[in-house]
């Protein structure tokens, strides 16, 4: 469950996020929309616990984080950062690892997990997503979609209670979409939150529950994906959906 109260956040002088609030139920997937530049990966990064915000509330599952966390309580942000996930467009493989180095590096460092079993599982995730040929590949041998594909293998196979994605199928074909569609919705069957920030409404479509449309930093509409899609009841919203 993500619950966010009054949330902003400020950057270089600028109002990026302004009285943010929203809740997504456990185990539901949320789609967050808008053009560039509206905020939307600022506010992953401020629920992920990676950005520090001036004010407002922030729970996940049962952690609760506000602007003095930051300074009194750092370890409740570490214990964040261990249960959610996080993909960003700038996938961040380590470059000196192979496609299954990179997966099963956190696994078996943090989580503690054996090296038999954490290669076992991420071998599993290749398959599902049609790389396991490319499991000894290293970054600069794969081509960007490739390279999209192990960023998300990677954060799967932290097994997070939420995960974070950042434009998932920016570099990916229609097929390759829809097994990272299918490996998603397999995470979420398992209880899990899942939001997703993207610009395609097609991949958003049969997979997000909720869709949240933000606009110059402003959370300007919320609600059921296939009602807000079908019936936005804001213009900017409705004028946005036009465009697909």
């Amino acid at each position: 469950m993500i619950r966010i109260e009054g949330l902003n956040k400020h950057i270089n002088g600028h109002h990026i996020l302004k009285d943010v609030n929203l809740e997504i139920p456990e185990g539901k997937v949320c789609g967050v929309i808008g053009v560039s530049g509206s905020g939307k990966t600022t506010l992953l990064m401020c629920l992920c616990g990676l950005l520090e915000f001036e004010k407002g509330k922030i729970q996940i599952n049962s952690l609760n984080i506000d602007p003095s966390t930051y300074r009194n309580d750092m370890e409740r942000i570490w214990k964040l950062r261990r249960e959610t996930g996080v993909v960003f467009q700038h996938l961040y493989l380590f470059p000196h690892l192979s496609a299954l180095g990179n997966i099963i590096e956190a696994p078996v460092h943090v989580l503690k997990t054996p090296r038999a079993q954490a290669i076992e599982e991420a071998m599993n995730l290749l398959r599902q997503v049609g790389l396991d040929h490319s499991a000894y590949k290293y970054p600069d041998e794969l081509s960007g979609g490739e390279q999209q594909r192990i960023a998300i293998c990677r954060a799967l196979a932290m097994k997070p209670q939420v995960l974070f994605l950042d434009e998932p199928t920016s570099a990916l074909d229609p097929q390759r979409s829809s097994d990272i569609r299918n490996v998603l919705m397999d995470f979420v069957k398992e209880g899990r939150t899942l939001v997703i920030v993207s610009h395609s409404i097609n991949f958003l479509k049969g997979l997000a529950d909720y869709l949240a449309y933000m606009e110059s930093g402003e959370l300007v509409e919320f609600g059921s994906a296939s009602e807000l899609i079908a019936s936005p009841q804001d213009e900017r919203t409705k004028m946005f959906l036009e465009h697909f």
